[in-house]
């Protein structure tokens, strides 16, 4: 199922910026299936917990160890150094 088009990390309340989980919510098709097979990709723990509460999977962009940690404590499974696995399995598909 397709992202839905248009910029979601803005809204008239100012409050609800990225990674408030209503950002994710209004990304992600109405309905909330496509929440259980989409992907996050973030590096901080507001992230990570704005994932948690609306469903897709989150990974960690951690570029080293210390930034690694804190989202590791936070229940973050899996992180990354870099980005380019994923895109290159993005650009195969």
């Amino acid at each position: 199922m397709p992202l839905r088009a248009g910029v979601h990390g803005r809204a008239a309340d100012l409050t609800r910026l990225m990674p408030h989980p209503d950002c994710l919510r209004r990304a992600l098709p109405p309905g909330g299936g496509a929440a259980r097979t989409a992907v996050l990709i973030g590096s901080t723990v507001a992230e990570l917990t704005a994932a948690q509460q609306v469903g897709p999977r989150f990974v960690g962009l951690a570029r080293n160890p210390t930034i690694e940690q804190r989202p590791r404590e936070a229940g973050c499974e899996l992180a990354v150094p870099s980005l380019t696995p994923a895109l290159e399995a993005a650009r195969a598909l």
